[in-house]
């Protein structure tokens, strides 16, 4: 079995095979953080998502690949404080979920 640090490298070099196997085996752990922060189990799963699509398009910026899973803690955290703000912004003005004009 291959080191995290190794799917890093390889991924970051466009192998999505590595990063498919590094979702995998990070998958877990991000999704308990990120349902601590939301308690809910359909927004945890979109956070999840999101977090997965930023960190495919980001790659080329893992300067040490050792660092892979902080820095995919970190955008998990991110995408959870955007959620956040954008809950209240909709909150704040009044919008439903629901609405076609919100995100």
């Amino acid at each position: 079995m291959e080191s995290e640090t190794l799917l890093a490298r390889q991924a970051v070099l466009g192998n999505r095979g590595a990063f498919e196997e590094l979702v995998r085996r990070t998958a877990r752990s991000v999704y308990v953080r990120v349902y601590m922060e939301v308690g809910k189990k359909e927004d945890a799963e979109d956070l999840v998502q999101e977090t997965y699509l930023r960190a495919f398009r980001s790659l080329k910026q893992v300067s040490k690949p050792e660092g892979f899973r902080p820095w995919l803690y970190a955008i998990a955290r991110s995408s959870v404080v955007d959620w956040q703000r954008a809950r209240l912004r909709r909150k704040r003005w009044g919008f439903k979920r629901q609405d076609p004009e919100v995100l």
